[in-house]
């Protein structure tokens, strides 16, 4: 990943060397361009290791979450 990385940042500072008049929204709309394509690859190399979130599985612990009859478990999608 760390390659990836660093091949982003190469392609946003060729790309602020070919844009040196471009505006605040321009540069953001490059940046989250670049961003969405590390973030579809990080996504997809969790899903390949197995690392994604299982339902009734505290990650922090790494353990199943058990239940005491107070909550249910509620899962809220991340918000934009």
């Amino acid at each position: 990943m760390k390659k990836e990385l660093d091949d982003m940042l190469n392609r946003l500072n060729q790309w602020e060397a070919a844009n040196k008049d471009a505006d605040l929204t321009q540069m953001e709309e490059a940046i989250d361009a670049e961003l969405a394509g590390i973030r579809q690859q990080l996504l997809e190399q969790m899903a390949r290791e197995g690392r994604t979130r299982k339902p009734g599985w505290c990650v922090q612990i790494d353990q199943p979450m058990m239940k005491n009859g107070q909550k249910s478990e509620r899962y809220e999608p991340k918000r934009r």
